[in-house]
């Protein structure tokens, strides 16, 4: 065995990487390696080099290590039959050619979580071994009303998960992959392919062919493989995908992570983000669709990563609280941020207070704490006036995996008070200096209004939707209620309009007037071929006698837990056929299969 890996099972072990496929010198910085002595010389030299051959003739920096003379933190002790090399805490993470005795050989360095001199470190073992170490998690998908666990394996200790993320790192100056903020910074640019050719396409438009399926991926590693073997963006992801490769990637590379998922997720398309979903309305409640630019995601499914944020400790002092632990990050290309398709490190604290710090905390506020703002058109002025806001629909049932078991952790506290708080109103308000007010008009209201919907439905319901008007007043009113339902995915964009309907109804003081929609089978199975769909709708109220005006937005969801049932018996016997039956709904029809295992031969 050479000198280089002469010690490599202890050393690996020491360092919390023994769970890495690959039989290479794999360390973690900030702790010793114990080498062999290379034919007495312990002279050491380490060069950064790029971890895929075409790319070798980018060499990064060269480090010549001689017993006694400590170079940037960086030393070597020899004693009777080793060499003891000290990486510093804050190396740069890659891979580094040893040239030691005449022998050559490679070491992978990564960040350490273990270690309280790197800025990942994590106190909480049980942490460390969910967000480092653990292969397996779940990533929540659905709505807030109806939500579930969908495994993911991270595979971060694969061969080639391993060199796809240190290939994606080769990608930046070598000097910055000392920090873990600019390193998961860069991983949300290249996981995704909008700028940099990254590891994979985003497809949101039901199309997969020449790809697969988002719903077919159930773990990042064949992602990662694929990207390895073909340098090549693999297709095709949504979000859910792009957090589970980033987790692969941030853990692969030693960076505490983990997926979290936003159900009712805003995404504020107003520069300066303005802390708003404006939806705007024609006069007589018709939404504008043109001029409603931002949108709302039944989910959104990005990463936390741990670290502190030194880079911040100015802010820090400022506003006297600390900006490290848990930063959001996010490789799902939605807002460009410093002219590409990347998202954070945002600290989570920052984004709780309201407080602008780097990076992109104000995007991060709008998609968890947004108010919804109504804007209706008024005729006599031709301007556009906020006539309803809904201050706790965004960023609801913020979920990731619980340490140590398969269970949803509820983590909405971490990123905003409890709604309607005065303290998740002031940090709110903490927008930009030169954002105008956004205030509801005033105006006599004397007519409540409220929507009955199901939470969601199973393939081949009618789904009922009722709005109801009820005068609190003292005098009748006359009140238009509108109804439009459309097809959406999961991203808030409109598939197809379904049906509206519209009433004028007359209601007198104490009473309540109701309009109904319904939507059939038949009016929305051809669009259930897209991915994750739902269906939408915008509902209005307008009280012609005083001109208030109302509207609200629900969205039912279609039940995936009943499209495939499997029975089978309770006991199997040996040697005897096992007769299982499967019966598939897709859509408004059913497939019932029977499957007859061939009996074992003897």
């Amino acid at each position: 065995m050479s000198s280089i890996k002469a010690f490599v099972d202890q050393v690996r072990k020491e360092h919390h990487t023994s769970a890495y496929h690959s039989d290479g010198l794999i360390v973690r910085r900030g702790l010793p390696v114990k080498l062999g002595v290379g034919n007495g010389d312990s002279t050491l030299s380490l060069t950064c080099i790029p971890v895929h051959e075409k790319n070798r003739s980018q060499l990064g920096p060269q480090l010549t290590l001689s017993p006694g003379e400590p170079t940037d933190g960086w030393s070597v002790d020899p004693s009777d039959d080793a060499l003891t090399l000290t990486i510093p805490p804050d190396a740069i993470v890659g891979v580094y050619e040893i040239s030691l005795g005449g022998e050559k050989g490679a070491m992978t360095v990564l960040f350490n979580p273990w270690c309280e001199e790197d800025e990942c470190y994590m106190e909480d073992a049980a942490g460390r071994d969910e967000y480092v170490l653990n292969q397996n998690g779940r990533i929540w998908v659905g709505s807030s009303k109806s939500l579930s666990g969908r495994p993911w394996t991270f595979a971060q200790f694969k061969t080639k998960s391993l060199l796809a993320s240190m290939d994606l790192l080769d990608r930046m100056p070598w000097e910055d992959r000392r920090s873990a903020v600019l390193v998961s910074r860069h991983l949300t640019a290249v996981v995704n392919s909008a700028d940099e050719n990254g590891m994979l396409t985003g497809n949101w438009s039901g199309d997969y062919s020449g790809g697969t399926s988002p719903l077919a991926w159930t773990g990042s590693a064949e992602i990662m493989a694929k990207f390895w073997d073909s340098q090549q963006p693999v297709q095709f992801g949504q979000c859910w995908v792009f957090s589970g490769v980033l987790t692969s990637c941030l853990r692969a590379v030693g960076v505490a992570a983990r997926s979290v998922t936003n159900f009712v997720s805003g995404h504020d398309s107003t520069k300066p983000y303005n802390r708003a979903i404006d939806k705007y309305y024609s006069a007589d409640g018709e939404p504008d669709e043109e001029r409603s630019m931002d949108s709302i995601w039944n989910f959104h499914v990005w990463n936390e990563a741990w670290m502190r944020r030194r880079d911040l400790l100015a802010e820090e002092e400022r506003y006297d609280m600390s900006f490290g632990g848990w930063q959001a990050v996010d490789a799902t290309p939605q807002e460009v941020s410093e002219g590409m398709y990347k998202m954070g490190p945002a600290p989570l604290s920052a984004i709780k207070a309201g407080i602008h710090v780097d990076y992109d905390v104000d995007f991060v506020i709008g998609e968890v704490n947004a108010d919804v703002v109504h804007q209706w058109h008024d005729e006599a002025t031709g301007k556009h006036k906020v006539r309803a806001k809904n201050q706790r629909h965004v960023g609801q049932k913020i979920s990731t995996k619980l340490v140590g078991r398969d269970d949803r952790e509820d983590v909405t506290i971490h990123y905003k008070y409890p709604e309607g708080s005065q303290e998740e109103r002031d940090s709110w308000g903490r927008r930009p200096a030169a954002e105008r007010p956004i205030e509801k008009e005033s105006e006599e209201e004397d007519v409540t209004f409220a929507v009955e919907a199901p939470d969601d439905v199973a393939t081949g319901e009618t789904i009922v939707l009722h709005v109801k008007a009820t005068n609190t007043g003292d005098s009748s009113r006359q009140v238009v209620l509108r109804t439009l339902a459309r097809a959406v995915d999961y991203t808030g964009v409109v598939r197809g309009r379904i049906d509206a309907t519209k009433s004028t109804v007359t209601v007198e003081p104490g009473e309540t007037e109701m309009l109904s929609i319904q939507v059939t089978p038949e009016e929305y199975k051809q669009f259930l071929t897209t991915g994750l769909p739902a269906i939408q709708f915008t509902s209005t109220g307008k009280v012609m006698d005083t001109q208030q005006s109302w509207s609200f937005i629900d969205t039912v969801r279609f039940n995936s837990d009943e499209m495939l049932k499997i029975d089978c018996p309770d006991n199997a016997e040996l040697g005897k056929t096992l007769e299982v039956q499967a019966v598939i709904r897709n859509g408004t029809s059913s497939i019932s299969a029977r499957f007859n295992p061939i009996p074992p031969s003897k």
